[in-house]
């Protein structure tokens, strides 16, 4: 039996339900691929259906605000990936009369398109014989073929029998999908299921016992940490939030204002020196604890402050906009996950 029939006969046995299943409209196809990459399914599926709830086309998500797009995102992290996809969708309502361009070197142009969403989009909803290769998909192969060289060094042999495999089936968006859950199912980074693998007949990696050692890659360089001194400054019954620049890191969301801790630096030193340096006086009135926050490519440990505004007008070249706001207006705003864990600590009415 040929590898695409073995793993297509899987794949139709699976069953796997998900929202986006079956979906031949390109803009959900489209939107849920955006969100899945570096996000887990089951992470994704609220945000999806709550999207498509509020955004069901697009010219709705081209229309809303960047604050209804990233209040939908909230959480979900990677904020980029909202900010280009509204951008897409905009571009798609004035340059193709609403239309996603069925063209691949058109599609290709919106921003936050490559390779990879070009080939899941036109694959499960056009039915373009074009492979998906994700970090699933790489690992899969590697381990087939018995790869024993850095991952990201074969992927001209990964794709050139991706290629091939592809033209034996009637409907390439199954085998894109079949690919990707049998990389996040069974041939997991550790540990996988081999013993259940549809493919496991010709498997190198396995016949050879080398499923923990390949797929080979980089060691991960450590990322930087820091601490951060946050402040939720009060000024009678409200308290502080701003808005990052858009063009920057976690851009359009909003949070706690606060900076980085210098190298022996105290935590009151470093509160005084931070919101001098956004131009306000404050009194501290107490300590209410630590969150740690991990991003892609570096983590924080936030020290947070109850503080009471004296006087002062803010200037900060991070934020574009400043709101005084109630307890329980912040779920009004996008606000991003590491303030929500301090806004949580404090125990402030929010959801």
């Amino acid at each position: 039996m040929k590898f695409s029939t073995r793993l297509i006969k899987w794949y139709k046995n699976q069953n796997i339900l998900m929202p986006w299943r079956g979906e031949k409209d390109l803009y959900k196809i489209w939107l849920s691929e955006v969100m899945l990459q570096q996000t887990q399914v089951k992470t994704v599926i609220p945000y999806y259906k709550n999207w498509i709830n509020k955004f069901p086309n697009i010219k709705s998500a081209a229309l809303a605000s960047e604050k209804e797009i990233l209040k939908a995102w909230e959480g979900l992290g990677y904020y980029s990936r909202a900010r280009n996809f509204q951008h897409a969708c905009k571009n798609i309502v004035s340059d193709y009369n609403g239309e996603i361009p069925l063209n691949e070197i058109e599609f290709l142009k919106l921003k936050g398109v490559g390779e990879y969403i070009l080939s899941a989009v036109f694959s499960i909803g056009l039915g373009k014989k074009l492979p998906v290769i994700d970090g699933n998909v790489k690992r899969v192969i590697s381990r087939y073929l018995g790869l024993t060289n850095e991952i990201n060094s074969e992927l001209k042999n990964i794709k050139s029998f991706l290629d091939i495999k592809i033209k034996d089936v009637k409907i390439p968006g199954d085998f894109n999908q079949a690919m990707m859950d049998l990389g996040r199912i069974v041939c997991k980074p550790k540990n996988p299921n081999c013993d259940i693998c549809p493919i496991n007949i010709n498997c190198v990696a396995f016949k050879q016992g080398l499923t923990q050692l390949i797929p080979i890659k980089l060691k991960k360089k450590q990322i930087p940490h820091y601490k951060m001194i946050i402040g939720i400054i009060q000024n009678n019954d409200k308290f502080l939030i701003c808005k990052r620049n858009s063009d920057g890191l976690l851009g359009g969301m909003w949070e706690l204002p606060g900076g980085k801790i210098k190298k022996q630096e105290s935590n009151s030193t470093a509160l005084n020196r931070v919101f001098s340096d956004f131009g306000i006086s404050l009194k501290s009135n107490s300590y209410i604890g630590t969150a740690n926050h991990i991003y892609s490519h570096f983590s924080i440990e936030q020290h947070g402050y109850q503080c009471d505004y004296i006087k002062g007008n803010l200037i900060s070249k991070n934020h574009t906009e400043y709101k005084w706001i109630s307890k329980g207006e912040e779920v009004l705003f996008p606000i991003h996950k590491a303030s929500h864990k301090l806004l949580a600590k404090l125990k402030v009415n929010y959801t």
